[in-house]
């Protein structure tokens, strides 16, 4: 109790401050007075994405109306917002929104957060010819099936084995446009999928699948380790890679020309190598880096 007073106080909500905060503020001024309660290097950004969100503006209309008032029930909106951001609620789940690859996909707290690092697997899938089909494995929020659908020309399936997930990716699909089957499976494991498969002569299988093992999700930002869906990040107690591992032997089965991009935790580069060499012995397979040089994607053709 004695903590949570200390939380409400230092964002000055007991009573007496409070009544304060609902005095007329302008953005600029609400801007200053949550970014100083906000920790962290992106406080400053943090805030003005909150009262951007609340004030249903984009950043050029923010920055030329900052003298515009802010009414109370907006700051009322701000102020438990930016509550949630103190607790580590990452942003993405309070703006119900991440972009990616230039897109603005919905999110909630069933579905990872799409990464900038997961954009260069689409940018690398872009550079192939144009498959038969396409299947985003563990679509999650569907980032990358949506993104691939509307990228290029090919048919696209996504699965997922988390229903609320599903929903989610159906949701982004509707919202853009984009065409793409959505199949609640474990992997690969669908008879419409293999019937898919059988009939195309090249498939593209794209998959960022669970892979952190439970003292690389404990070495993980507070963010992601205490708000992430856990399904979407944890993957076994040995290397991280049981979920490739069985991926890789569904798609052992099929006689078929196809290229597999997968991504990886930096840490996990040399085993996860040696697993796609042992499983595709014939196959080419390399590393790909990220922006910051780290080992993020493995191509396997």
């Amino acid at each position: 109790v004695q903590d949570r007073e200390s939380n409400l106080s230092h964002f000055g909500l007991r009573t007496g401050l409070f009544q304060r905060s609902l005095m007329p503020l302008s953005r600029h001024e609400l801007w200053q007075k949550i970014a100083k309660q906000l920790s962290g290097q992106h406080a400053n950004d943090d805030a003005r994405q909150i009262l951007m969100n609340v004030c249903a503006c984009d950043h050029a209309s923010f920055l030329a109306h900052l003298e515009t008032p802010v009414s109370r029930a907006e700051r009322r909106r701000v102020w438990r917002m930016a509550r949630c951001r103190a607790r580590g609620v990452p942003m993405a789940y309070l703006l119900k929104f991440r972009a990616f690859f230039g897109r603005a996909f919905f999110v909630n707290r069933h579905v990872l957060i799409p990464r900038p690092e997961t954009e260069i697997l689409v940018e690398e899938a872009l550079k192939l010819p144009t498959p038969d089909l396409v299947i985003d494995v563990g679509t999650g929020s569907g980032a990358i099936g949506i993104t691939l659908a509307l990228e290029q020309s090919a048919p696209v399936i996504a699965t997922d084995i988390s229903r609320r997930a599903i929903r989610v990716a159906k949701q982004n699909a509707r919202h853009l446009g984009a065409r793409v089957r959505f199949l609640r499976a474990n992997l690969l494991d669908h008879p419409l999928i293999a019937d898919a498969v059988r009939q195309a002569s090249s498939v593209l299988v794209a998959a960022n699948l669970p892979y952190l093992t439970p003292a690389l999700l404990a070495d993980s930002p507070r963010e992601v380790k205490e708000y992430e869906p856990c399904l979407a990040l944890l993957a076994d107690n040995d290397d991280g890679l049981s979920l490739y591992r069985k991926l890789f032997a569904q798609l052992a089965k099929y006689d078929i020309r196809h290229t597999l991009l997968i991504e990886i935790d930096p840490r996990q580069s040399d085993a996860a190598m040696a697993l796609a060499q042992s499983f595709f012995p014939t196959a080419t397979i390399r590393l790909i880096n990220d922006l910051s040089n780290c080992a993020r994607i493995i191509r396997i053709d």
